[in-house]
């Protein structure tokens, strides 16, 4: 039974590990914290709107975006947003390889602070510190399983900048099941008044659901 309950340890310690790594700071805050119309928005902008951003009618060229994305990984995976500038073609900026540009696009997902596989596997059970940036495999379009693209305008996008912002700053801790990346994702689509799955989901299936439903 011993040997039984380390197996355990070790297999849940590498697929938590492998689900959500530690981000560094190439693609966070490029949008909100640091961002000065970010702040201002923030102060201005009632992030509780009164319609939804995506069924929006409006004679404005959409030159932005945010995208909720679901990866790969070894485990259930992770999801994320992208905040970002549409290129040229109206796409989401990317190299020559699928990954994003920094400098263009923020990422945005919930996740342990720390690579240590003892608290990711702890967060099964209780809350961990949390942080709310890149994590390795968010910016390449290879591991991505499910998407959904909200085009936006500059105003429109102003107001996802500062509601993603302010729950950047609410999410403190992870918990694999009741604050969890998925968690974050929900309340910043709820937020843009956006309908969302009313079941749990896995990150895969969240994003196509969020797409069927608002598509």
């Amino acid at each position: 039974m011993r040997r039984l309950l380390s197996a355990a340890f070790v297999l849940m310690s590498v697929l938590a590990l492998s689900a959500c790594q530690k981000s560094t700071s190439a693609y966070n805050d490029v949008f909100t914290s640091t961002s000065t119309y970010s702040l201002a928005a923030t102060r201005s902008i009632d992030l509780n709107l009164q319609r939804p951003i995506s069924k929006r009618k409006t004679t404005q060229k959409k030159t932005h975006f945010i995208e909720f994305r679901a990866r790969n990984a070894l485990s259930y995976g992770h999801a994320s947003v992208i905040l970002g500038r549409l290129d040229k073609n109206g796409k989401v900026p990317v190299d020559a390889k699928g990954v994003l540009l920094v400098g263009e696009t923020e990422v945005a997902g919930l996740h342990p602070r720390t690579a240590n596989p003892r608290i990711f596997t702890l967060g099964h059970v209780v809350p961990v510190a949390a942080e709310t940036g890149w994590s390795d495999g968010d910016s390449e379009d290879a591991y991505v399983t499910a998407r959904y693209r909200v085009d936006l305008t500059k105003p429109e996008f102003d107001r996802v900048v500062a509601i993603v912002d302010s729950h950047k700053k609410n999410f403190k801790t992870w918990h694999a099941v009741t604050q969890s990346c998925v968690t974050f994702l929900r309340a910043i689509a709820k937020d843009m008044g956006l309908k969302t799955p009313k079941r749990p989901h896995l990150p895969k299936r969240f994003v196509e659901s969020l797409q069927r439903l608002n598509g």
